[in-house]
């Protein structure tokens, strides 16, 4: 009966172990912001790993005037195919991207614009995560 009981227990242990495990992906909120410079040039967030094939995260907190274009790009500026989504204070979007299928993990940073074209700066700030959930 002892034999049985550790056979169960040994086959269950095994079992549990061929369960593939989750890796969390780097969603985590980083907090971006500053000054957007004049004449819709882009504001840059800091650089971090993408993970996996997920679109990337941005919201937009607060904003002195208008909204804001954001997209992602490699660390160095290099296109990964990423339309510019267009948000307005409160708003949060994804961000497709084809940086993880074209390059592997790799940093990735989001390039913040103005709506519009300002003529005075405005300062901008929210979150961003290169993966989604």
């Amino acid at each position: 009966m002892m034999k049985k009981t550790i056979a169960c227990f040994v086959v269950g242990g095994v079992l549990l172990a061929g369960v593939t495990p989750v890796f969390a992906n780097n969603h985590t909120d980083r907090a971006w912001g500053g000054t957007l410079p004049l004449l819709q040039a882009n504001h840059y967030t800091n650089a971090y790993q993408k993970t996996d094939t997920s679109s990337g995260y941005i919201k937009l907190n607060t904003i002195g005037k208008g909204g804001i274009n954001a997209y992602m790009q490699l660390y160095d500026g290099t296109s990964v195919n990423s339309p510019k989504v267009n948000l307005k204070a409160g708003q949060s979007k994804y961000v497709i991207n084809y940086a993880y299928e074209n390059y592997g993990q790799v940093n990735v940073r989001m390039a913040v614009e103005s709506d519009y074209l300002n003529v005075v700066t405005i300062e901008a700030h929210g979150v961003w995560s290169p993966d989604s959930v």
